[in-house]
């Protein structure tokens, strides 16, 4: 293994190193930086003299996958496909995806000039991080960059940690769980900075699910609270009251307690969707229910804001393209002229005003997982998707040679260019899109990932 430069350790986060994105290597600053319990939003909300009726929170998820190109071990963002194949399928759409994914970087400084209180929550993918970069698209990031860091926007803003490339958590080995959470916020901090990374306190899973497997999810939220993420936005669906009945206050929040093998428990906070459809986002539900919600008739003595949350991908359906702007918009004008008593939030916003009003954890309404038959007594023993027999295989040479390192070598590994180049092999061959049966037209990209990763390995780290 060669040598790490000289002073390297001194640097500042680089963000691209040898064209990769800089997922390793500063696993201590990252773990200093998100262990943080002070609260994140209170000090600068503009929400706590205010008497509200109800709440409701957007959320905005964004992915765009790098594909494998020449020469052999190169990335390119398949945005860039897009652009240079205009007249394949919908390429034709290339530049208006590339200005949906930052244009909160304009809509929330010109809402805020006009008067309004907007929010808004975004969790974007870091291989979606890395097609902005590849693209050279600063315009694009220093857009966000701006209502990300500066005080004036900040706190309308919020970030929510993601796995790195878009990953259903049933297609992640569980050895590699942490990985795909700390490569993402590697990937973030290198782009945005420890400080914005300090904020990022919720976590949203890929498709708001849970994994499958009761026996997966311990570990998973095990990673999570390691991170030093506090709260999951999740659908519903699948959840249930700790009684076994359906929930029946699906806008307070929950708080989710699991139990392992062994009898071990964990929990965590858990935000609920109260629609899945992008249509639903595109047309303001979630404002539109705030204004109908009042304090639960069986909620605790103590006044509870009611939250009316939804989450869809950004990018989705026409809706989300075109409707969705001018709605998102009109709502905030609507809001300060005519709704005083609602308010948009985001969610550790929204967590940390119930708890200054004396409304704890403690105090939540308990829930659990509903665990499908079929899955109560095995333990798995390898991931419950259809289509994940190759990144497994990937994941096993990938662990195999760490473990062939010496000890020596690893003090500095993660640091090494071989090992970040396999580490990116094998996180995004668990990205969604890769996840394909084979006649898919996303499968040769599938093979050229594993392929390339498994003659990386073979020659060792």
């Amino acid at each position: 293994m060669h040598a790490i430069a000289s002073g390297f350790a001194q640097r500042a986060l680089p963000d691209l190193i040898d064209n990769l994105p800089n997922l390793s290597g500063w696993e201590a600053e990252i773990q200093a930086a998100t262990q943080s319990e002070t609260p994140i939003f209170l000090p600068t909300s503009n929400l706590r003299s205010r008497p509200l009726r109800s709440t409701f929170a957007i959320a905005l998820k964004m992915d765009q996958a790098m594909i494998p190109t020449h020469p052999p071990g190169a990335f390119m963002s398949h945005l860039q496909y897009m652009f240079e194949h205009p007249f394949e399928d919908d390429n034709h759409q290339a530049g208006p995806l590339l200005y949906a994914y930052s244009r909160m970087g304009d809509f929330i400084p010109e809402l805020i000039e006009q008067g309004c209180n907007p929010r808004i929550s975004l969790a974007y993918s870091g291989s979606l991080l890395w097609s902005l970069q590849s693209l050279g698209r600063r315009d694009s990031l220093n857009k966000l960059k701006r209502i990300t860091n500066d005080p004036t926007y900040q706190p309308h803003v919020e970030w929510l940690g993601s796995t790195w490339a878009n990953a259903s958590l049933d297609a992640i080995p569980a050895a590699d769980m942490l990985l795909q959470l700390r490569s993402w916020q590697h990937h973030f901090a290198t782009a945005f900075g420890l400080a914005a990374l300090k904020r990022v306190k919720g976590f949203a899973p890929a498709n708001l699910q849970l994994p499958n497997h009761p026996h997966r999810l311990y570990p998973f939220l095990q990673a999570l609270k390691t991170c030093g993420y506090r709260w999951l936005l999740l659908s519903p669906q699948g959840l249930a009251q700790f009684t076994g009945t359906p929930i029946t206050q699906p806008h307070l929040p929950h708080r989710l307690v699991v139990q392992d093998g062994h009898g071990a428990v964990i929990s965590m906070v858990v935000l609920l969707q109260s629609a899945s459809t992008p249509a639903a986002v595109s047309d303001i539900s979630p404002y539109l229910q705030a204004k109908t919600l009042n304090q639960p008739q069986d909620a605790p003595t103590h006044p509870v804001m009611p939250l009316a949350m939804q989450m869809a991908d950004g990018v989705a359906e026409p809706g989300m393209m075109n409707q969705f702007p001018g709605h998102f918009k009109r709502l905030w004008h609507e809001l300060r002229q005519c709704h005083p008593d609602v308010a948009g939030v985001c969610g550790t916003e929204y967590l940390e005003l119930l708890a200054a009003d004396g409304y704890s954890e403690a105090q939540y309404p308990v829930c659990s997982v509903v665990v499908p038959p079929a899955y109560r007594q095995a333990t798995p023993t390898a991931s419950t998707h259809p289509h994940t027999a190759p990144s497994e295989k990937l994941s096993a040479l990938f662990h195999q040679a760490i473990a062939a390192v010496s000890t020596t070598q690893k003090r500095t590994l993660t640091r090494h260019p071989r090992y970040r180049q396999a580490l990116i092999y094998n996180l995004l061959l668990q990205a969604e899109c890769f996840q394909v049966p084979a006649g898919d037209r996303w499968a040769g990209h599938s093979r050229d990932l594993y392929r390339r990763g498994v003659q990386l390995l073979k020659a060792g780290l």
